[in-house]
């Protein structure tokens, strides 16, 4: 049991320093050695957990992806308004962006990579369209307004819209301005989409 819990620990200290190696740099630049100096393990141990650099690089985009779908799944399951989930998903994203290692090392990996990790790469965005299709629909049977909208079109676009916001916002050095600029995204978005901003503190 002792050599058990070791090893998941070992595990953990891996995937931590890989998930901070691969969101300063990219695929491409980050290295074995790099993840095994900032681990602190020896290199027999990172290769009896992962046999390489692209095996480690699934996991930490495996794991991107669940933490992000279960703060989706959270909002989705709530009773909250629709523009008011969608906007408090962006937040929620953007917030574990700003905090956690493991979430701009994924969306780094697939935005940057996705030539190298493919299918990996494509279900997530493909599965957030899906938590847009289903707010969307929300928001516009609560509103009552637009109901011609092309739902499938829209949520494509605030997809793209939010994964643009956090790259352009990572690649100026400006993640502590996130959520300022989502804010802004939905003050662009959200006339276009023929909805409105959710009063304060409704």
């Amino acid at each position: 049991m002792a050599m058990q819990k070791r090893a998941i620990e070992t595990r953990e200290k891996i995937i931590a320093a890989a998930a901070q190696v691969f969101a300063e740099s990219s695929f491409a630049e980050a290295s074995m050695a790099d993840i095994l100096k900032l681990a602190g393990v020896t290199q027999g141990s990172l290769y009896f957990h992962f046999d390489s650099k692209i095996d480690l690089a699934y996991e930490i985009v495996k794991r991107q992806h669940d933490l992000a779908f279960a703060l989706g799944t959270a909002r989705v399951n709530s009773t909250d308004p629709g523009v008011q989930s969608m906007i408090g998903i962006s937040h929620d994203l953007g917030e574990a962006l700003i905090t956690e290692p493991v979430m701009r090392a994924g969306l780094r990996l697939v935005t940057e990579s996705i030539n190298v990790f493919n299918e990996p790469a494509v279900k997530p965005y493909v599965d957030w369209i899906e938590v847009g299709r289903i707010l969307l629909k929300r928001a516009v049977a609560e509103s009552g307004s637009n109901k011609e909208l092309d739902i499938d079109s829209a949520a494509s676009v605030v997809i793209g819209s939010f994964t643009g916001t956090h790259v352009v916002a990572s690649a100026l050095d400006a993640l502590p301005e996130l959520h300022e600029r989502i804010d802004a995204m939905w003050g662009f978005l959200l006339p276009g989409l023929g909805l409105q901003m959710p009063a304060v503190g409704a």
